[in-house]
């Protein structure tokens, strides 16, 4: 079944690039390429009874790479990444849930040639996910899913965009011995950087950007006499006078390697002994937190069949 919806998601984004490609070919119409990272907050909703004990949400980081065609239409594949520790009191020390996205979407941006852009959208995607501890694996799992956003495109200059969205995720439910028709969907808002680059074809300047390029020139045309002013500072700077003096350490390394304290053997066996405290309380949680993950199970499964 996952490799059935992952053919889904490549099948789609050959046919989207296809066709956004013969429009242009049609039109003689610019087609611009654009790629960038983000980072936001990951808002695990609806909430779920088997989850929302133990886990809310979090950051979540994204990397994304798209096409870009002088009608609006867009192009996107990205990859995010989102883990947050439990934050139950119960569960066992370093337990965390961790989903890894890699979708496919589609979007339609409604202005052209202007500095601020709003758009839409919906996609596709792969969903991995993982509720683990240092010692074991509560669930490790791969579901299809689908989501919806919103969002716009704030250029700063003509290649480069800051970017704010907001997108609903639909991930189908998880079905394990700990998890009953589990919803791991959510709610995210990010914040991205991107750089735009031209594939063919030549985008007209906005009004902002021509007056950009001009203030560029002159600037360029100014950076011999400021390179060559800079020049004459760092000449008469006194830090670079010096340059050949070097200092060295009051103590050499050796005399700190030489002066650690090494551990008597009633301090390694205290040491032994706490280790071997700190598994037995790390086992005790692990099996109270999968009886309480039973219970909730159980609850939600009886609820479901009223």
């Amino acid at each position: 079944m996952i490799n059935k919806n992952f053919n889904i998601c490549i099948v789609t984004a050959i046919l989207l690039l296809a066709t956004m490609s013969q429009s242009f070919a049609a039109d003689n119409n610019y087609l611009n390429m654009f790629g960038g990272v983000g980072a936001g907050y990951y808002y695990l909703y609806p909430k779920d009874s088997q989850i929302m004990s133990f886990y809310k949400g979090g950051v979540t980081y994204r990397g994304f790479l798209g096409f870009k065609a002088e009608s609006g239409l867009s192009a996107i594949g990205d990859i995010s990444y989102f883990s947050e520790g439990n934050r139950s009191s119960l569960a066992p020390y370093g337990t965390a849930l961790t989903i890894i996205p890699i979708t496919a979407s589609v979007a339609y941006r409604f202005f052209k040639d202007t500095s601020f852009n709003p758009y839409v959208g919906a996609g596709i995607g792969i969903y991995n996910i993982n509720e683990s501890d240092p010692d074991f694996t509560y669930l490790q799992t791969t579901r299809f899913g689908k989501h919806i956003f919103a969002g716009a495109d704030l250029y700063i200059d003509r290649n480069t965009i800051i970017q704010a969205e907001l997108r609903q995720t639909f991930i189908d439910p998880v079905n394990s011995s700990l998890y009953y028709q589990a919803s791991f969907g959510g709610l995210t808002a990010t914040v991205n950087v991107a750089i735009e680059w031209s594939l063919a074809g030549k985008r007209p300047m906005t009004t902002e950007e021509a007056a950009a390029a001009e203030q560029q020139r002159i600037y360029d045309e100014n950076a011999a006499l400021r390179n060559r002013l800079n020049d004459i500072n760092m000449y008469y700077d006194y830090h670079n006078w010096n340059r050949n003096i070097y200092y060295r350490p009051y103590n050499t390394p050796d005399i700190y390697i030489n002066n650690i304290v090494q551990p008597t053997q009633q301090q390694l066996d205290e040491q032994k002994a706490q280790e071997a405290q700190n598994k037995a309380e790390q086992d005790r949680k692990r099996q109270e937190y999968l009886d309480q993950k039973q219970e909730l199970r159980q609850e939600k499964k009886d609820s479901l069949k009223r």
